[in-house]
C-alpha cells in the first residue's frame, strides 16, 4: 500500500477506511497488533470508539484501568506485566480485538515498561489496536520530548500502523 499523502481533501475517511480495514483484518496479521498513531486533536479517540461502536473491538481507557489495578495493590507497578495485563483484559472482555486508548500511564518512568514490547507481548494472547499518542514516522514511534522523563523512543519497521497525520503501512 505504501504511503499516501493525508494533507489532500477526504484524508480523514481514508485513514479512517484503512483503520477499519486492518482491524477487521487483525486475526490475519502476522502480529495482531494495528497502532493507530497522531498528535493531539487529529481524530484517534473518536476512531477508536467508533471501531468499537462498529463491533470491530472493545474499547479500553487504559489510563483509567491502570490506575484503578494500581491503586489496590501498593507493589502493583512491580508486576506490571504483560500476563497480568492480558488477565486485566480478559476480565473486561474475555474475546478480543482489544482497543486501547489513553495509554500515556504506560510511559510513567516508575512502571519500568518498555511500551512498544510491552504491547507486542500482549498482542501475541490477543488481537490488539493501540491508539498511539505521539509521532510515528517511517518507523520510527515517538511520545513527548527528549528532555522528559516519560519520553520515549523506538524503531519498529514492522508493524501496521494507520497514522492520522499521513498515513504509513509498514
Amino acid at each position: 500500500m505504501g504511503i499516501k499523502d493525508m494533507s489532500k481533501g477526504g484524508a480523514m475517511r481514508d485513514s479512517w477506511e484503512t483503520a477499519r480495514h486492518f482491524v477487521s483484518q487483525i486475526q490475519e496479521l502476522p502480529q495482531p497488533l494495528v497502532i493507530i498513531a497522531g498528535a493531539r486533536k487529529t481524530g484517534k479517540t473518536p476512531l477508536a470508539k467508533a471501531l468499537a461502536t462498529q463491533g470491530l473491538g472493545t474499547y479500553i481507557n487504559l489510563s483509567l484501568l491502570l490506575s484503578r489495578y494500581l491503586a489496590t495493590d501498593p507493589d502493583a507497578d512491580d508486576n506490571l506485566t504483560a500476563s497480568t495485563m492480558v488477565r486485566l483484559l480478559r476480565d473486561i472482555s474475555p474475546t478480543g480485538p482489544m482497543i486501547v486508548d489513553n495509554i500515556e500511564a504506560v510511559f510513567q518512568p516508575e512502571l519500568r515498561l518498555s511500551p512498544l514490547r510491552w504491547f507486542r507481548q500482549i498482542a501475541r494472547d490477543m488481537p490488539l489496536v493501540v491508539v498511539w499518542p505521539g509521532a510515528v514516522v517511517e518507523g520510527e514511534f515517538r511520545y513527548s520530548m527528549p528532555n522528559r522523563p516519560d519520553y520515549f523512543y523506538s524503531r519498529e519497521p514492522s508493524l501496521v500502523v494507520v497514522n492520522l497525520e499521513t498515513e504509513f503501512v509498514l
